[in-house]
C-alpha cells in the first residue's frame, strides 16, 4: 500500500496539501495501470491503413502483441510510482521531481522490458521516444489523481468545518438559551412561594391542597428544566399548575378559559414562554383590580407556525412592564430569536374592549 497525500506528497510531509494522506493500494493502482494499456493499445485497430492491407485475423494478432507491450509497459510503469510512493520526502518539488525520475525510469524499463520479450530491441532512441511518450501519459494520470483528490479532500473540509459551525451554533444557542432561562426559573418559583406564604396568613385552611398543587408545579418545573423547547401540552400543563394555585388565593377574582386541541399538545414551543405571558396578564392585568378578571388561552395552526395567544380583559397595557418591554418579555423575546431568528416573534397589543392580547408565534418545525 502506497500513500500519496494529494496525489502527489508523502506520509510524512509535515504540510500535507488540500487534506489528509489517502492510502492507495498496489491493487488499484494496477488495475488501472492494465485498463489505460488496453485502452491505449487500442490505437492500433483504430488505424485505417490496417484495415485496408491485413485480413482480420492478422489484424487480431497485432492487436494481441499491442496489448502485450502495451500491459508490459504500464504495469512496470506503475510498479516504480508505487516504489517511489514509498519514499519519504519532505518537500513538494521533491516528491514531484521523484515521481518523474520514477515514470521515466518505469517507462524506459517497462519499454526495455517489452522489446526484449518481443524479440526486437530497437534502437535507444526509439525507446526513448516510447519511454517519454508513456512517462508523459502516467504523469498526466498522476496529475488528474491529485487534482480529483484535492477536490475531494477540499469538499470534505468544508463539510467537516460547516458541520463544526453548526455545533459550535447550537452550542452558543443552548448556552445562551440556558442563561435566559436561568432568570425565568427563580422569578417563577419565588412568585409561586410568595404566593403560598401569603395564603397561608390569610387562610390556612386549604394548604393542604395548595400544597399538592405547588408540589405539582414544581414537579412539572424541574421536567422542564435544562431544555430548549418543551411540548405544548407540558407547557400547558405548568401553566394549569400555576394558575392552579393562584385560584386557590384569587378564588372567583380569577377566571380562566384554555381552548387547546389535543393535536396540538405534542407540538414544540419554547418553555416558560406561555407562561411569562400567562404571569403577566396576572399581575399586571387581573390583580391590580379589585374585580379581578378573566384570562383567556388559545392555540391554533397558522400555516408552518404554532400560535398561542393569551388574552386578559384587566387594567390593560399601560401597566404592562414598561408597554410590553418588561423583563419578562424581553426575556421570551431574546430565546425566540437565539432559537428561531426572523421565524419566530412575540406580539403584545392592548385590546379595544380593554385589557391585554399576547400572542407568541414559533415555527412547528422546531427540533424537540
Amino acid at each position: 500500500m502506497a500513500t500519496w497525500p494529494d496525489g502527489l506528497m508523502p506520509a510524512s510531509d509535515p504540510r500535507p496539501v488540500g487534506g489528509e494522506s489517502r492510502p492507495v493500494h498496489a491493487a488499484t493502482v494496477l488495475t488501472v495501470a492494465a485498463v489505460l494499456a488496453v485502452a491505449l493499445s487500442l490505437q492500433y485497430v483504430a488505424q485505417p491503413f490496417v484495415w485496408r492491407n491485413w485480413p482480420p485475423d492478422e489484424i487480431f494478432l497485432g492487436w494481441l502483441h499491442e496489448v502485450r507491450h502495451c500491459l508490459v509497459n504500464a504495469l512496470v510503469l506503475a510498479l516504480a510510482l508505487l516504489l517511489a510512493a514509498q519514499v519519504p520526502t519532505r518537500h513538494r518539488a521533491a516528491r514531484i521531481a521523484l515521481l518523474g525520475l520514477a515514470a521515466f525510469g518505469g517507462a524506459a524499463a517497462g519499454e526495455g522490458l517489452a522489446r526484449w520479450m518481443a524479440g526486437d530491441p530497437g534502437s535507444a532512441a526509439e525507446l526513448l521516444a516510447h519511454a517519454t511518450r508513456w512517462t508523459v501519459v502516467a504523469l498526466a494520470v498522476v496529475a488528474v489523481y491529485a487534482l480529483w483528490h484535492r477536490d475531494r479532500a477540499g469538499r470534505e473540509a468544508l463539510r467537516r468545518e460547516s458541520l463544526r459551525q453548526a455545533e459550535i451554533e447550537e452550542q452558543l444557542v443552548r448556552a445562551r438559551v440556558g442563561a435566559l432561562q436561568s432568570q425565568i426559573e427563580p422569578h417563577f418559583l419565588f412568585n409561586t412561594l410568595g404566593t403560598i406564604r401569603r395564603l397561608q396568613r390569610v387562610d390556612p385552611s386549604p394548604g393542604g391542597r395548595l400544597l399538592a398543587q405547588f408540589l405539582d408545579y414544581l414537579e412539572r418545573m424541574l421536567a422542564m428544566h435544562g431544555r430548549v423547547t418543551v411540548t405544548l401540552g407540558d407547557e400547558m400543563d405548568l401553566v394549569g399548575g400555576y394558575l392552579a394555585v393562584l385560584g386557590t388565593r384569587m378564588r372567583e377574582r380569577l377566571r380562566v378559559e384554555i381552548e387547546v386541541q389535543d393535536a396540538l399538545r405534542s407540538l414544540p414551543i419554547l418553555p416558560w414562554g406561555v407562561a411569562t405571558l400567562v404571569e403577566n396578564a396576572v399581575k399586571h392585568g387581573i390583580a391590580p383590580l379589585e374585580r379581578g378578571g378573566m384570562i383567556r388561552i388559545a392555540a391554533r395552526c397558522d400555516g408552518d407556525c404554532l400560535e398561542v395567544s393569551v388574552c386578559d380583559d384587566g387594567a390593560g397595557l399601560t401597566t404592562v412592564a414598561g408597554g410590553g418591554a418588561g423583563l419578562g418579555l424581553s426575556n421570551v423575546r431574546a430565546r425566540l430569536a437565539a432559537l428561531h431568528g426572523s421565524r419566530a416573534r412575540l406580539l403584545v397589543e392592548g385590546r379595544p374592549e380593554g385589557g391585554v392580547r399576547a400572542v407568541l408565534r414559533v415555527p412547528v418545525d422546531a427540533p424537540p
